[in-house]
């Protein structure tokens, strides 16, 4: 049964420190009713490859062997959340070694598959009138006038707490009143008569009392996966594409959809996955029976449509799509309505997806292997804002791209990008991590009078990820909205000036550079997050009194060349959390340990002589670790 916890118990065994503490690897697997095994282990594979040259060494080997000789000699646990299949089971859990260090665990709604799993059995069971009450408490206080009616909602939740969270979190914005909870109740029994499911009934409620501006926000997660993590990042930047997120004065449309989500998270409907270094919110979830309300609503009002594998009797005709499988769909869409397409398209249906005039999002993944240009048709969707593309062994975009003026999003990874998207005025957030921008060619250079294109003329651009080239240094520094900025693969000048003033977020990886890249970045005034990685620094690295005044988060990720790092006496005053993975070096840098502000420490495939180091009780600096709230090995 749906609803019961199973993935809550299981959070809270995976996030205790304990179990951090103890295991050298964890890691959690969304599985789902509609999984794909080959890209379960594909995703379980790319996180245990330790870094980018690692990653290329072993990107051949099947990720069965990868996952295997990962997770040899190592103690490790695995969470593999809601499988519907013993077959899904018993392919998944064959890929992990056999060893009393190595830990297995997973939730499923069907007693068979665990009775099978030959382990010990949790199983979670319906609240009884007493524990329902008590958790209806934990969402809200109740007058001693209103107990009555509280008991009466609450016992139609028959015990199931994702029901009774749901109501105390609708109750919770009602007024304590008798009438008001008098109709709350008079509507739950009117939703319980429409169909035999308590639980449906209380989650429609809910879903009905939602404000205007929430609902097509709710409906939008069901668009996504059963079962996946959504990056919270890109759900903003769709429902802003879409509309969904109405302006309040000056304040940034970003702050509003965050707003949104908080409120949508307040009334349960959406849950948390994972929070940043800084308290935001990194992903969230939607839990399945949640999800199939909303496709369930989205259905009744067209406002979506997920596609399933049926012979239609006449084409699909609605404003949204998604397609969960790799399936041809070329004969099946009604171009003309179609506002958003998400999901999977073969390369020859890809032309026809660019059909649709009023398309504003395409998020689709090209179920081929082979490198492809995409066709120029699609420089005509003049009213797209949100494009996000993957598949093949690379892509290449076509110049009309510099056509597309509404677009605020362009997310197109391993691929070659041209130099026409240096047109794209209204461009917020340009994600190429591998990808590099083509040089314009100089025949078209002779031909056009427009002046010359650069970076700099993208002034609404907030997040920039890019492999390094000319850009660089076309007027970067310029960028006056830029507030996160992320260089992967390749070589380049490192300079204060390079980096505009306003820049809150940096990550370099892999950039081969050979000097201390702190001497420059520590004059960055509003930097805030710092991430170096792989082969971005030399063998020495100084964090010099009176800078990084407003650093709070520091990232050393596998840097291979790194022997020595030193904190001297006022640098780095509002560090909270250091991260370091890697084997990079053997004890704590005393200076690190006189930050008054630090707070958190994460540790992840670090030397054994480090762990030492910060053992509770054990480690010679353990004393100076000890205000350090949160420690994560």
């Amino acid at each position: 049964m749906g609803g019961l916890g199973k993935t809550t118990l299981a959070q809270r065994v995976y996030n205790h420190s304990d179990v951090k503490n103890h295991f050298d690897y964890v890691t959690w697997v969304y599985v789902s009713q509609d999984c794909r095994i080959k890209e379960l282990l594909v995703e379980i594979a790319n996180d245990c490859k330790p870094d980018r040259d690692e990653e290329r060494k072993i990107s051949k080997k099947p990720p069965r062997e990868v996952i295997k000789e990962f997770l040899e000699e190592k103690k490790y646990l695995v969470v593999l959340d809601d499988i519907w299949s013993i077959k899904v089971r018993d392919e998944l859990i064959s890929c992990f070694p056999e060893s009393r260090n190595g830990k297995v665990l997973i939730t499923t709604r069907n007693q068979e598959i665990a009775s099978h799993a030959n382990s010990q059995l949790y199983k979670l069971r319906l609240l009884n009138k007493t524990e329902s009450w008590d958790l209806f408490l934990k969402k809200i206080v109740v007058p001693a006038e209103l107990e009555d009616l509280g008991k009466k909602m609450t016992a139609k939740c028959h015990g199931l707490p994702l029901a009774i969270v749901a109501l105390g979190s609708l109750l919770s914005r009602k007024d304590k009143t008798t009438s008001s909870w008098r109709k709350v109740l008079e509507s739950l029994e009117w939703h319980l008569n429409q169909g035999p499911e308590s639980c449906f009934g209380i989650l429609a409620l809910s879903y009905n009392d939602l404000p205007y501006y929430l609902k097509s926000c709710f409906l939008y997660c069901g668009l996504f996966l059963e079962d996946s993590e959504i990056k919270v990042s890109k759900l903003f930047q769709m429902w802003i594409a879409e509309g969904f997120v109405q302006r309040r004065g000056e304040e940034k449309v970003e702050k509003v959809a965050e707003d949104y989500l908080e409120e949508l998270i307040n009334r349960s409907m959406i849950r948390v996955v994972k929070r940043k270094s800084n308290g935001g919110i990194k992903s969230c979830h939607i839990h399945g029976l949640l999800r199939d309300l909303a496709i369930s609503e989205a259905k009744d009002s067209k406002f979506f449509e997920v596609y399933e594998n049926t012979d239609y009797t006449s084409p699909i005709s609605v404003r949204r799509l998604t397609i969960p499988h790799k399936k041809e769909i070329v004969h099946h869409i009604n171009s003309s309505r179609l506002r958003s397409l998400i999901g999977f398209v073969g390369e020859d249906s890809l032309t026809s997806c660019l059909a649709p005039k009023l398309l504003t999002v395409l998020d689709v993944e090209l179920s081929t292997k082979l490198k492809i240009t995409l066709p120029k048709e699609i420089g005509e969707l003049i009213r797209l804002k949100y494009m996000r593309l993957r598949g093949g062994h690379g892509l290449r975009l076509p110049e009309s791209i510099g056509r597309l003026v509404n677009l605020q999003t362009l997310d197109c990874r391993f691929g070659k990008i041209p130099w026409s998207v240096w047109r794209l005025h209204q461009l917020r957030h340009l994600y190429g991590y591998y990808s590099t921008v083509l040089s314009r060619p100089m025949m078209s250079r002779c031909l056009t009078f427009n002046g010359d294109l650069s970076i700099h003329l993208l002034t609404n651009l907030q997040t920039l990820k890019l492999a390094p080239g000319p850009w660089l240094e076309d007027g970067l520094g310029k960028l006056p909205q830029l507030k996160k900025l992320r260089i992967t693969d390749g070589r380049f000048k490192n300079s204060s000036e390079l980096y505009p003033e306003n820049l809150m977020k940096l990550t370099l990886q892999n950039c081969d550079l050979e000097e201390d890249p702190m001497l420059t970045l520590k004059k960055l005034p509003n930097l805030r997050i710092l991430k170096l990685m792989g082969n971005s620094c030399g063998s020495k690295m100084v964090c010099s009194s009176g800078g990084f005044l407003q650093l709070e988060v520091l990232g050393l990720h596998w840097l291979k060349k790194l022997e020595e790092l030193k904190v001297e006496e006022g640098a780095l005053p509002n560090l909270r959390a250091l991260q370091i993975r890697g084997k990079i070096m053997i004890k704590v840098p005393q200076g690190l340990l006189q930050l008054e502000n630090l707070r958190e420490l994460k540790l992840k495939r670090v030397s054994s002589q480090l762990i030492e180091e910060v053992h509770e009780g054990k480690g010679e600096d353990w004393d100076k670790l000890r205000r350090i709230t949160y420690i994560e090995k």
